[in-house]
């Protein structure tokens, strides 16, 4: 399924995919190496011109998000299983709610818990001036929206459809199995891999 190799240097992977991947990424470290003023200054570039179009898209994207995981998981699908009908958990709950902290997001927590706010209170696009009063209270705000309960239900939103598919539907543990009800199984070729080296 999905081209996936049995052999050779990219066993158990997509080669194409993979390649490409390897190729852009590498790519893209060899240009920021070398022009690294230059690719700065265009990615801040991209950001100013395309912030004030998509600022308002992720705030109400994440809102979605949010209400619609609450919905999920109090509405009439809160019992379908994540795996066959008659699995049963691998781990305890408190074992599945350390493993998220631990491996999920916890070097993010640790690390972002401090520095964001930091960063922030420097300067942000929310406030005129950093290092101000006004600064300090913004930094905050934008710390808990990034890694509080919003972030949650971003994490949690792509897990669980990740899971749906895979789980349920025994399709790759990759991004292109959410794409299936829309794509079919053109998600085996050229478009699912398309979409996997998207997401890498």
């Amino acid at each position: 399924m999905y081209n996936q190799r049995t052999s050779g240097l990219f066993k158990g992977m997509n080669a194409r995919m993979t390649s490409i991947s390897i190729v852009l990424i590498l790519g893209t470290v060899i240009i920021a190496a070398i022009h690294t003023n230059t690719l700065g200054e265009a990615v801040g570039g991209l950001r100013s011109f395309l912030s004030p179009f998509l600022e308002w898209y992720y705030v109400i994207l994440v809102a979605f998000l949010l209400f619609f995981m609450i919905w999920l998981g109090n509405g009439r699908y809160k019992n379908v299983r994540l795996g066959g009908d008659h699995d049963r958990p691998e781990f305890t709950f408190f074992s599945w709610v350390a493993m998220l902290f631990a491996a999920g997001t916890g070097v993010g927590i640790l690390f972002w818990s401090v520095a964001q706010p930091i960063i922030q209170f420097q300067g942000n696009p929310f406030v005129c001036s950093g290092e101000s009063p006004e600064a300090a209270i913004v930094a905050m705000r934008l710390t808990f929206f990034h890694w509080g309960i919003n972030g949650w239900a971003i994490f949690g939103f792509v897990g669980l459809v990740l899971a749906y598919f895979s789980y349920r539907r025994d399709l790759p543990l990759t991004i292109r199995s959410a794409l299936h009800p829309l794509l079919g199984n053109r998600i085996n070729g050229w478009m699912g891999d398309a979409v996997d080296t998207l997401a890498v």
